[in-house]
């Protein structure tokens, strides 16, 4: 069932949709083509399509991966040593149940692993993500699992903010959610992230706006 987010974008996950044509200037994978296709209306056309880098998407999330190191190796460290490493009196004189420090630490430890993973989630992300402009709006589609769409129409076409380096890669970011952490603020990025010739599809999404927006 479609639902709107915080950006105004609509958010929906869906499971199949009827096949039309899609015109893809931009080279993306035939699966993600398809998924492309599925969700585009009678009529709709695309104008630009890209998926991200999967190594730009991946460096993202080098801050996680670089605060799992020493989580998972405190992790791996405590639970050895709490179970008692090589002294078995240790585990005989403890007050906890010999299972308790493998349970408790083996917690811990899969948290650091998913930390340390997480370039290479952020990696196979992005060959199961696509954007799009068509003649009627904006596409994000995330499929690594579960399909997600997003769409974006009207204002929030240029209610946008551009993050571009000396190559001309970068960010569109459509909306940016601000969450706490007890490490401070960080903030999570909806948008065409990781894409090369990024001021092309702002150009693109400034010109789709003009044709779109009522007189």
């Amino acid at each position: 069932m479609p639902g709107v987010t915080a950006a105004g974008s609509v958010s929906r996950n869906v499971s199949c949709r009827s096949t039309r044509t899609v015109h893809t200037p931009h080279a993306i994978s035939r699966d993600m083509q398809k998924l492309l296709e599925r969700e585009l209306r009678s009529g709709e056309l695309v104008v630009w399509s890209q998926q991200p880098r999967p190594s730009a998407l991946a460096r993202k999330s080098s801050t996680t991966f670089l605060f799992g190191i020493p989580f998972f190796a405190f992790a791996v460290f405590w639970t050895f040593v709490a179970s008692g490493g090589f002294d078995s009196s240790h585990t005989r004189k403890s007050s906890w149940p010999s299972w308790f420090p493998l349970l408790w630490g083996g917690m811990f430890i899969a948290v650091g692993a998913c930390l340390l993973l997480s370039p290479l989630w952020a990696y196979w992300k992005a060959l199961r993500t696509v954007y799009a402009i068509t003649d009627q709006r904006a596409i994000l589609i995330v499929a690594p699992w579960r399909r997600t769409i997003h769409s974006f129409v009207g204002q929030h076409l240029v209610d946008i903010h551009r993050v571009e380096n000396n190559s001309g890669r970068g960010d569109i970011v459509f909306h940016r959610q601000a969450q706490s952490g007890k490490r401070g603020d960080y903030y999570y990025d909806t948008g065409f992230l990781g894409i090369e010739r990024v001021r092309e599809a702002e150009d693109m999404l400034r010109e789709l706006y003009a044709k779109t927006r009522a007189p």
